[in-house]
């Protein structure tokens, strides 16, 4: 049996920093979730600032320090994806710096390549001798504000590339895992786009084994089709506040807290696979388990499995979420005081908000 654990969002941002530096893990509540596995994979979100570049069409942005990086050093992750919206945050410097530090760790990266030559969609990997290829990109709707005189080897999404990669991969008689940035419409949503289901349907139709997906900063539903499993989001692994040019962009109280440790268990003779979900939670920085959010994500299930072959229904899902989410942001998901929030209050703010 191969196992193989996958998380979603990580940036060691803000009080990370300040972590490292007093020789404190935040991860000791987990590190034996990922020392019993054959392979970690993960989203790392911050790039590592050494020479204070940043890009200025990317708000806000995510970096810290390159040595802080050796905090992920227990969770012996071997492959972390930079097929993201933040790959340029720091720009060139930023992406070398970054890779160079993912080396140090004794892993490696997908989602980009400095090569030109080497396509950056896909990455083959032989675990206990069996062929995996590992398939990233990120949707141009994500927004990665990566200015028009640069051109990086990033996998920009698109259904007829990854189909090709799909083939590619399938006639090599590999397990195809995909692992993408999508949903930027949803993004702190719960539910996905209407495109990612008919897409992810469609590369599990086509060979893919399994669709891991991130981007929206919440646990999203995950499904079986055809007996594959889909996971539309696995929410934030670990994140703090964010801190730009003197301004403060919260992740909240709940919803960007949250996350999921997802766990495959592979057949080494076939491509049959089971699974476990391990929910966790972000408290003051420190990851640890919280299997208290499984009912929440229960939920979250059935009232997809309502919705998903409907799209009148997704429609008006898709329609009140845009419209009410911000008003449950404020007042649920701000940790600014009572009072604060309503001398930030606006009418005039909500109305226009409203006639959008």
């Amino acid at each position: 049996m191969i196992v193989i654990n996958f998380v979603g969002d990580i940036s060691l941002n803000n009080r990370y920093e300040e972590l490292y530096r007093k020789g404190i893990s935040p991860f000791s509540k987990i590190e034996p979730i990922f020392s019993h596995s054959d392979y970690n994979i993960g989203n790392l979100e911050c790039l590592c600032d050494d020479k204070g570049e940043v890009n200025q069409l990317k708000k806000p942005r995510l970096k810290t320090a390159p040595e802080v990086l050796q905090l992920l050093s227990p969770l012996r992750f071997n492959m972390l994806n930079l097929a993201h919206n933040h790959i340029y945050d720091a720009r060139e410097s930023g992406i070398e710096c970054t890779c160079l530090k993912i080396n140090e760790l004794g892993a490696d990266y997908i989602g980009y390549n400095s090569n030109r030559q080497i396509p950056s969609f896909i990455r083959y990997i032989t675990v206990k001798g069996k062929l995996f290829a590992i398939i990233s990109a990120v949707h141009p709707d994500t927004n990665p504000h990566i200015p028009e005189d640069v051109t990086l080897n990033l996998p920009s999404y698109s259904k007829e590339i990854l189909l090709k990669y799909i083939a590619e991969a399938k006639s090599k008689s590999a397990f195809i895992i995909l692992f993408l940035h999508w949903g930027g419409r949803v993004e702190e949503g719960f539910i996905p786009d209407w495109y990612q289901m008919q897409d992810a349907h469609n590369f599990v139709d086509k060979g893919a084994d399994l669709v891991i997906g991130g981007h929206s900063h919440t646990v999203q539903p995950y499904e079986v089709y055809k007996g594959k499993y889909i996971f539309y989001s696995l929410g934030n692994f670990c994140f703090d506040d964010i801190e730009n040019e003197g301004i403060m962009y919260p992740i909240g109280r709940f919803r960007k807290r949250r996350g999921i440790i997802v766990t495959i268990m592979v057949n080494e003779h076939n491509d049959s696979y089971t699974i476990k979900i391990i929910p966790v939670i972000n408290r003051r920085c420190y990851i640890i388990p919280y299997a208290g959010y499984r009912l929440n994500m229960l939920i979250r299930n059935v009232y997809f499995y309502l919705i998903k072959n409907h799209r009148w229904l997704w429609r008006i899902n898709f329609k009140l979420f845009r419209k009410l989410s911000p008003f449950y942001l404020y007042i649920f998901e701000n940790t600014d005081s009572l009072s604060v929030k309503f001398s930030k209050f606006s009418m005039a703010k909500v109305l226009k908000h409203l006639r959008k």
